[in-house]
Formats: structure tokens, C-alpha cells, sequence
């Protein structure tokens, strides 16, 4: 009866860990989509883009939802509840960060040109991302510690990176740009980027606190 207990456990670990993976798979999705339509970046085109992006946030949606109906059922070590929650919820944040919140800054402001240093910043995030698809997949090894926390170093250095990038893009432009409706509009887009480093943060935090509470 235990072995069966046990057995059922880690196949529930083992589900919402595979559902945290294909979250941060569509975040990658979006990330590439988002950094696609930058390159070839056309105003009126931007309205159909955020219907396709957002076709990704329902799926992720889905997939948050469904982690959360796992939390509500009995779920018990070696994995906590709090700890997965934190988790979702921060990849839910650094989602909708990447799959509407920045193009739809881009379309609220009518922003004709793109400015270089957002090819920076998308770079910076495309590597996030891919580093959290990595992180999320080393979870369902969550016996090597080491692993994780090599990918939260990597993670956390990007995010530093990040918060320098979006200082240098304001300074730049606060001290280049004469129109205040330019000055305004990208000031809102690179907080847009901001919203991706905090959620980063979030993420590497929640997978720390649940390396401490299980080694």
C-alpha cells in the first residue's frame, strides 16, 4: 500500500513538472514570435500579430490552470505546493510579459521604427528563455541540485544584463531623443522588458527556495 502511495505521488510530481516544461516550450514559442516580429516589424500589421500571440497565452492559460487543478488535490513532498504555485505564477508573469505586454505597448503607442537597442534587449530575453526551458527541464531531475543552480547563475546574469541594458537604452535616449511622445512611448516599452528581468528573479527565487526545503 505504500509502494502503491509513493508511486502515485511521484507520477504526480512527475505530471506537473512535464506541465511547467511545456509552459516555459511556449514561452520559447513566444519568445521566438516576438523577436520574428521585431525583425520584420510593420505597424499595420501589429494588430494581427497580438490575435496570433495571444492564441499562445490561451494555451498557457490551459496549461496554468491545469497545474493549479494538480495543486489543489493532495500534493505532498518532496515538491511543495507554495513552491509550485510560485513557480507557475512566475512563468505565467514572464508569459504575458513576452506573449502581449511588449507588442501591445508597441501597438498602443503606434510605434513606426524600432529602435536598435530593443533587438538588444529581445536577445537578452530569447537567452532567458531558453534558459528556463532548460531549467524546467532539468526540474523533473530535481536530485541534482547542482544543475539547477548552474542554470539559475546563467539566469541571474542575464537578468543583471538586463537591468543594465534597459538603464543604458533610457540614458540614451533621454539624452538623444527631442521628441517627448518617442521619449515616452519607449520609456513604457523598455519597462515592458523590466517586467521580464522581475519575473526571471521570481522564478530563480521559487526554484532556490525549493532546492533548500529538499536537500
Amino acid at each position: 500500500m505504500c509502494s502503491t502511495l509513493l508511486k502515485k505521488k511521484k507520477r504526480k510530481i512527475l505530471l506537473i513538472l512535464e506541465l511547467l516544461r511545456n509552459f516555459s516550450l511556449l514561452m520559447a514559442e513566444a519568445t521566438d514570435f516576438l523577436a520574428a516580429n521585431l525583425k520584420n516589424y510593420q505597424l499595420d500589421e501589429l494588430e494581427n500579430e497580438l490575435n496570433e500571440m495571444k492564441k499562445i497565452e490561451v494555451v498557457a492559460n490551459d496549461k496554468k490552470q491545469a497545474t493549479l487543478d494538480f495543486l489543489y488535490q493532495d500534493f505532498l513532498p518532496p515538491i511543495e505546493r507554495p513552491d509550485i504555485l510560485e513557480i507557475t505564477q512566475a512563468l505565467n508573469t514572464l508569459l504575458g510579459t513576452v506573449s502581449s505586454d511588449i507588442l501591445a505597448r508597441l501597438d498602443r503607442y503606434q510605434v513606426k521604427t524600432i529602435e536598435p537597442d530593443v533587438f538588444v534587449l529581445v536577445e537578452v530575453l530569447k537567452q532567458g528563455s531558453d534558459k528556463t526551458l532548460a531549467l524546467t527541464k532539468e526540474l523533473i531531475h530535481f536530485k541534482h541540485p547542482e544543475k539547477l543552480l548552474a542554470l539559475m547563475k546563467d539566469i541571474n546574469s542575464l537578468v543583471r544584463r538586463g537591468y543594465a541594458l534597459h538603464h543604458q537604452a533610457i540614458k540614451k535616449m533621454m539624452h538623444n531623443e527631442n521628441d517627448a511622445i518617442v521619449v515616452f512611448s519607449y520609456s513604457n516599452i523598455y519597462e515592458g522588458f523590466n517586467r521580464s528581468w522581475h519575473a526571471l528573479e521570481r522564478l530563480t527565487r521559487a526554484v532556490e527556495a525549493m532546492i533548500i526545503q529538499n536537500t
